[in-house]
């Protein structure tokens, strides 16, 4: 099963656990909107193969950012031998604070990038979120 096909199956399975929690959910992944799930929660799905205390995630800066200005979530969906085994909630509100700095640092880096560059040049930054070990034990783990 490809990455794309995890991903799908994620979507579908977090939409699933969101109506089981009579919340609102509805599968946005293919729309471009910056999240891939929408409805009383913001949500970026992810996915990984590997034991989720070794993963860290890439996420377009500007969709954090969005997620983070809404409280929203990412849900990481841990697959082995193509089966879901389990999925973690993770929530931003706790980036809020933190959010403004980033966003000065990224300025402040594009700021010099467009002084060494005379072309117009459309930047975007990529994220990777790391989670301490402390951190990851308080996220919400979920059998499935």
């Amino acid at each position: 099963m490809g990455n794309d096909n995890l991903h799908d199956e994620a979507c579908i399975k977090a939409v699933e656990f969101e109506r089981s929690q009579n919340r609102r959910a509805e599968d946005v992944s293919h729309r471009g909107e910056g999240y891939d799930i929408i409805g009383d929660r913001f949500i970026e799905v992810k996915t990984c193969k590997h034991r989720f205390e070794t993963e860290d995630f890439i996420i377009r800066w500007n969709n954090l950012k969005k997620l983070v200005r809404k409280n929203g979530w990412i849900y990481c969906f841990m697959y082995k031998h193509g089966e879901t085994k389990m999925f973690y909630e993770i929530p931003l509100a706790s980036l809020n604070s933190q959010i403004d700095k980033i966003e000065e640092e990224i300025d402040e880096i594009f700021n010099k990038i467009r002084k060494i560059k005379t072309q117009n040049i459309e930047l975007k930054a990529d994220i990777r979120i790391k989670f301490s070990a402390k951190e990851k034990q308080v996220f919400k783990q979920i059998l499935i």
